[in-house]
């Protein structure tokens, strides 16, 4: 057992969240759900052991170049570097680079290219700004 159960909020008919205890770098946790707080259900990942697996948050530290073209006519790439690039199980399936806000940003997929280093091809955007730039291992 990780931690002390703790109480999921969010909770709809088919999504809750919940905040996880701390716990050792790849340790592999199992999820168990109950509304009583004596019968457990076990919720594991479809054809795994385990249901979450802790990691080292990515962190970007550059981008280069830092500024490009709007409407990029030449497919131009940038290189984010940084640390923690790690794709779960090895899978870099899910790697992508989001320009822009949460809410109306624009998804790219990326490729990583060595241990600190995340290459992706610059998006088309309407005018020039400036955008927040945030990657993600596990869609």
């Amino acid at each position: 057992m990780i931690g002390e159960p703790t109480e999921a909020f969010d909770i709809n008919d088919e999504v809750f969240s919940w905040k996880t205890p701390p716990a050792d770098l790849d340790t592999k946790a199992i999820l168990e759900i109950s509304y009583n707080k004596q019968d457990w259900q076990t919720i594991l990942d479809k054809g795994k052991n385990y249901s979450y697996t802790y990691y080292n948050a990515p962190k970007i530290n550059s981008i280069t170049p830092a500024y490009g073209p709007v409407k990029s006519p030449n497919n131009e790439t940038v290189d984010i570097l940084g640390r923690n690039f790690q794709c779960p199980e090895n899978d870099c399936s899910n790697l992508w680079v989001r320009f822009g806000d949460p809410e109306h940003g624009i998804f790219v997929k990326g490729e990583k290219v060595g241990e600190d280093r995340i290459r992706v091809q610059v998006p088309k955007y309407t005018k020039p700004d400036v955008l927040p730039v945030e990657i993600t291992f596990n869609g």
